[in-house]
């Protein structure tokens, strides 16, 4: 699974947050929000490595 949060700031930095806990990703998402980050969370690890490939995120958490 893949989501994508809205922040409409594109100078916004991109964070990748991974893992396979969808609470904690919850969590995570957020704290990341509140801080102005666009987030992509990802719980799958293949999908989080193609991910940072093709959206280059600023910031890459995996817990």
């Amino acid at each position: 699974m893949v989501r994508v949060t809205e922040v409409t700031d594109e100078d916004a930095p991109l964070a990748l947050l991974v893992d396979n806990n969808e609470m904690a990703l919850y969590r995570m998402n957020e704290i990341f929000r509140q801080r102005n980050y666009r987030v992509i969370e990802c719980q799958n690890g293949d999908k989080a490595v193609d991910l940072f490939i093709t959206e280059q995120p600023d910031l890459v958490i995996i817990s």
